[in-house]
């Protein structure tokens, strides 16, 4: 079982870990050459503080840091964020990343309000945007080009999911509705 946390100082390490593990990071958005443990240290300690964004920790039984789900932008006024994930290695294969998903779905739609939440993921990112599509994320179109990631341009594909599709999904009982524990 998993569960939702608040991030604390102890995840630093974890959290540095998979910035810096090269089949966590291949497509991220940022270089993580130039992120520093004391960058993350940071990170965590104003994360409860950053206006518009949520950022939580995924955490096994024993409380152990397996990976970060946040949303990000959080627009109270259009009722929409962009939704992250990263997990450690050691957490690949284990149902966290769905875990992780319908749990912050389930906050953005009801502790948020939000009407969507969408991920942008490089087209290169195979295993991102099947996970995305079996959680109920629909692909909204692709931006060419629009990213430099390691010397090469990549397209952006631009994915949602509507509170309305995540509630058709709960009925159908092919997505259960999970509920974060602090």
């Amino acid at each position: 079982m998993f569960k939702l946390r608040k991030l604390r100082d102890t995840d630093t390490i974890y959290m540095f870990e998979w910035i810096k593990d090269p089949h966590a990071n291949l497509f991220l958005r940022f270089d993580p050459d130039k992120i520093s443990i004391d960058m993350v240290r940071e990170f965590i300690d104003n994360a409860n503080d950053m206006p518009n964004s949520e950022h939580l920790a995924i955490a096994d039984q024993d409380d152990m840091y397996l990976g970060m789900v946040s949303l990000r932008n959080i627009d109270r006024e259009n009722r929409n964020a962009e939704f992250e994930i990263a997990l450690r290695r050691c957490a690949v294969g284990r149902g966290v990343d769905n875990f992780g998903i319908k749990a912050m779905l389930g906050k953005a739609f009801s502790d948020y309000g939000l009407n969507k939440v969408y991920i942008n993921i490089v087209s290169r990112n195979l295993l991102a945007k099947d996970l995305y599509e079996r959680c109920g994320f629909k692909c909204e179109g692709r931006l060419k080009k629009h990213l430099l990631v390691n010397g090469k341009y990549r397209d952006l594909l631009c994915y949602s999911i509507l509170k309305e599709e995540y509630e058709k999904l709960c009925e159908d009982l092919e997505y259960t509705t999970v509920f974060s524990v602090y």
